[in-house]
């Protein structure tokens, strides 16, 4: 007996989209690449929110720290200041003339000034430095001074009201009264001495109380956590470096310049960066 045939049908095979839609893998490919840059997205907000719970909230803090000054940017702030390197090395007392109206004595001795040692004598009985009447209502002050002049070496009082020039030594100040002139204080009785000079009887191999200047930054900053940099624009009597500058007390508003050199009127340029840290 014949068995009866059976036909097989074929199994269909699965679907496959790529042979159906020839764009299915590009849309496939577009669809990972926005997974990927979502991803990096979202890390990149991360971080940027740092310890704080949204994104919001950082851009607050941030809002209040530089509100507040302390801004993560760096700062940058610069000035210039000049120390002067002057004094007196040896003797040079001012007194009040006993034989001359309204003049000053003074004795021989030595100064410096422009890196220099300079040797004075003695000036009295006339030859000393005239001091200037108040015949005004208030009481007004002025400085007795040395000073270079060609060859030879002034010494003088200022205006009143006025300090000694930027060229000179100063040595005293002079508090005169009100109305106090030759006709009521001829002998400068009532006029008042007081030194202002600075002392190194060690120049130039040692000084013992070197100029220093306090420097205030025009806009103070977070904390002192901060750099400088040093320019030397010029100076007399010697040749001057950042290393010849100690940068001391140091604020955030300010520092302290010591000038370690025997040079005078050493100029310097100063530049303070803080990186806002």
């Amino acid at each position: 007996m014949t068995r009866p045939h059976h036909s097989i049908s074929p199994i269909a095979p699965d679907a496959v989209p790529a042979v159906w839609n020839p764009r299915y893998r590009e849309i496939d490919e577009n669809f990972a690449g926005i997974d990927t840059r979502m991803l990096a997205r979202e890390n990149e907000i991360s971080q940027a929110r740092g310890s704080k719970g949204s994104l919001d909230e950082r851009l607050d803090d941030l809002d209040s720290r530089v509100g507040s000054g302390a801004s993560a940017y760096p700062r940058v702030q610069r000035g210039e200041v000049i120390l002067y390197n002057r004094g007196v090395k040896s003797r040079l007392s001012v007194t009040k003339s006993s034989s001359a109206s309204r003049s000053l004595d003074i004795l021989a001795g030595t100064f410096f000034i422009g890196g220099r040692l300079y040797r004075m004598g003695s000036r009295t009985n006339g030859n000393g430095a005239s001091v200037p009447p108040n015949p005004g209502g208030t009481e007004q002050t002025c400085e007795a001074y040395l000073r270079i002049n060609g060859d030879g070496i002034d010494f003088q009082c200022s205006p009143l009201g006025q300090s000694a020039p930027a060229d000179a030594v100063p040595l005293w100040r002079l508090t005169i009264p009100a109305g106090n002139t030759a006709t009521n204080d001829a002998n400068l009785t009532n006029v008042t001495l007081t030194d202002i000079y600075r002392f190194e009887w060690n120049f130039p191999v040692l000084l013992d109380n070197p100029p220093s200047t306090l420097v205030s930054l025009p806009v103070p900053l977070p904390n002192a956590n901060w750099h400088i940099d040093l320019d030397v624009v010029e100076a007399q009597g010697g040749t001057v470096g950042p290393e010849h500058l100690i940068v001391a007390a140091r604020a955030s508003n300010g520092f302290r310049f010591t000038l370690v050199h025997t040079a005078d009127a050493v100029k310097v340029r100063y530049t303070v960066t803080h990186m806002g840290v």
